[in-house]
């Protein structure tokens, strides 16, 4: 019974201490930029953030009947948010952050 008392107590201080320090970390600079871009093109429906790496990778699910258009619509104003931040010099000028696309029905 005191075993059993005791690893409880371990795994909820485990626990505490995993939350705590998720909770701490930071984003990456790779993703606040990715993130500012996605808050400029945030007005396409049929296009939802799964996902900001912290290498700035974003993985996107695109679905629907109108996501084809609204996806290159998104993927356009992505492009010119990106080569605004590259004008603005908060990126370099050859950085090309990726964009992972995933086709919904």
């Amino acid at each position: 019974m005191a075993l059993r008392s005791r690893l409880a107590v371990a795994a909820v201080l485990l626990g505490g201490v995993l939350l705590a320090g998720c909770a701490t970390l930071k984003d990456t600079p790779a993703q606040d930029l990715a993130r500012a871009r996605l808050d400029r093109c945030k007005r396409f429906p049929s296009v939802t953030t799964q996902e900001v790496r912290s290498d700035g990778t974003i993985t996107v699910l695109a679905y629907g009947a109108g996501s084809v258009g609204e996806y290159a619509a998104w993927r356009q104003c992505m492009d010119q948010a990106l080569a605004d931040q590259k004008k603005d010099g908060r990126l370099p000028a050859d950085a090309q952050p990726s964009i992972i696309d995933i086709r919904g029905r």
